[in-house]
This record gives C-alpha cells, structure tokens and sequence, in this order.
C-alpha cells in the first residue's frame, strides 16, 4: 500500500482509510469519506460493500481500483478492507474466514426462525448468490421439505416443495451424504424445477446440513452469472473441499 499511495507507512497508521487513500468517483471528485458507498452497505446489514475508486497519481494519471469491505462481527463492527485491480484474482482466504465469523454470529444471535431469513440474506450476499434455501429432512428421512427461501423468484424455487431420497439435489444430498453442484443446470437432469432454469440460473451448490445421526437437512445457493466461484462459496459454507457429483 505505501508503494500503492506513495505514503510511507508511518504517516499512514492510526487513519481512518479515507484519509490515506482518498479515492476518486468516475467523474474525479473525492469519493472516500466516512460515509462511502462501501461502509454504507455495511452499515445497512450487508456483510459485503464494494465500491470502485480512482487513485490520483503523482504522474497526472489516475488509477482505478477496487475496494471491497468485508463486516467484522457484530454486525457492524468494523470491517476488513481490501484494494485491488480490477482483474486481480489474489487470495480471499482472510475475507472469507471474516465471512464465515460474521454468519455464525448473525445466527447465534437470534432464535432460528427469526434468525435463518437475515442469515440467508447475508449469505447470499457474502457468496453473490440470487437465491438462498434451507431443506430440512423429514423426522423419518422420507424426504426434503423447503422450509426457508431468501433471494429472487420464490415462485420458481416453490415449484418442487419435496424431494424424496435421491430425488434432485436436496434428495441426492439426503441418500448420498455429500455436498454436489452443477454449473450447467440447463443440462443437467438431476435439477428438477424447470422454472429455476428457464430464469437463466446456471449455478446450484447444495450443502448438508450434518447432525450425529445423519443430514438433518441441506442449504442451496443458486446463481445466474456465469462467473460465479462455486468454490469460494463452498468454502465459506464448509470449509471443506466439494466434490462434483456426476
């Protein structure tokens, strides 16, 4: 960052981040304050706040970046800050561990029915998901019942409200035990509510829910940007490695 901003590091530590970095908007007036686009979106709930800036070089050119603020619990409770290029693909691990804290806090802090809606919702947002769902097994584990959804399109995900045991995703989870995806759901045949994929989803990773005695349920997230890094949100629900189910 001293090379970055020109700033040596000692005239930089104990500022508030707008004052070191003092980004630019689009149209080159001040962009950093304490009340940016990015810290607003945290201030709001959102676990994620991102905000493109310029930075005014010495040579006369301007530099454009990428700041991404990730909450810190509680919710808002500081955040971890990142600048980077547009195209930079550097490692996310400490954002998505502050992800992960900042979830479970969010659910530990409130009974499970109020709780789960804003959980999903800060999921969704951590992840760039459209759509966040929660099955749960049956008492017997005869099936999968859809008993939360957060996100777009309600409608299509309610169109299969059930699954049996090794019927579409939440039921594959169920008899196998494992965490799937697919990135093509046009094709891909284990995806049963058609209604999802004729609305441009490309993307479903579904998660089990584990309990000592088996799935006790299972979360999906479902995305429409091609793009989207199936790993990085299975990291964040997980942490574990996913393994695609063919």
């Amino acid at each position: 960052m001293a090379a970055l901003l020109g700033m040596p590091a000692e005239r930089a530590l104990g500022k508030p981040c707008y004052e070191v970095v003092q980004g630019l908007g689009a149209t080159g007036r001040p962009l950093c304050s304490a009340s940016c686009p990015g810290i607003k979106a945290l201030r709001q709930g959102h676990i994620v706040g991102r905000t493109s800036l310029g930075l005014h070089k010495q040579e006369s050119s301007s530099l454009r970046l990428r700041c991404d603020l990730t909450a810190l619990p509680p919710i808002p409770g500081g955040a971890l800050a990142r600048l980077r290029s547009a195209d930079c693909t550097g490692s996310t691990t400490a954002y998505d561990l502050a992800a992960i804290t900042t979830l479970t806090s969010a659910l530990s802090a409130a009974p499970l029915q109020e709780g789960m809606g804003k959980t999903l919702d800060l999921l969704r947002d951590a992840v760039g998901a459209e759509a966040a769902e929660v099955f749960l097994a049956e008492p017997d584990q005869q099936g999968m019942v859809l008993t939360w959804h957060q996100g777009l399109f309600r409608h299509a995900f309610s169109q299969i409200a059930r699954f049996k045991p090794g019927e579409g995703y939440p039921g594959l989870v169920l008899a196998t035990k494992e965490p799937i995806f697919g990135d093509r759901l046009k094709e891909d045949r284990r995806y049963l509510r058609s209604q999802v994929k004729e609305l441009g989803f490309n993307s479903y990773l579904c998660i089990p829910l584990r309990r000592s005695w088996g799935v006790a349920g299972t979360v999906g997230v479902a995305f429409r940007n091609p793009n989207a890094d199936l790993q990085r949100a299975f990291n964040i629900l997980s942490k574990k490695n996913v393994r695609k189910v063919n």
